[in-house]
């Protein structure tokens, strides 16, 4: 569901090339999701970076995340308070947000976030 997520909140995405011929892109569902590219294409990628890190730090914190294209996430993710989960559920949790950044974060890295 978080893969799908991604993939219609980078539908919504939209694109301007700046004066100096880079690229700048926003979500606009999504506030505070902005990258800056060289290319097009480097700018798309930095975006879906920079919004699986701005979900990581939304879920990790329990703030609500917008409901797109009728995805709602404050349905199917905890928000991440060790105390009220067992450690196969933040296992499992912490599995998905690796899948989705795409690198092993340590647990000092989750802490930090």
């Amino acid at each position: 569901m978080l893969i799908e997520y991604i993939n219609k909140a980078m539908c919504k995405a939209g694109y301007e090339k700046l004066e100096d011929d880079t690229y700048c892109g926003r979500i606009i569902t999504c506030p505070g999701v902005i990258a800056f590219g060289n290319t097009l294409y480097e700018c798309q990628n930095e975006l879906k970076s920079v919004l699986e890190g701005w979900l990581i730090v939304k879920v990790r914190h329990g703030d609500s995340l917008p409901v797109i294209e009728s995805i709602n996430l404050n349905k199917g993710i905890p928000t991440v308070k060790a105390h009220e989960y067992s450690m196969p559920q933040l296992k499992m949790l912490l599995k998905e947000v690796e899948h989705i950044s795409g690198k092993k974060i340590s647990l000092n890295e989750w802490e930090d976030l």
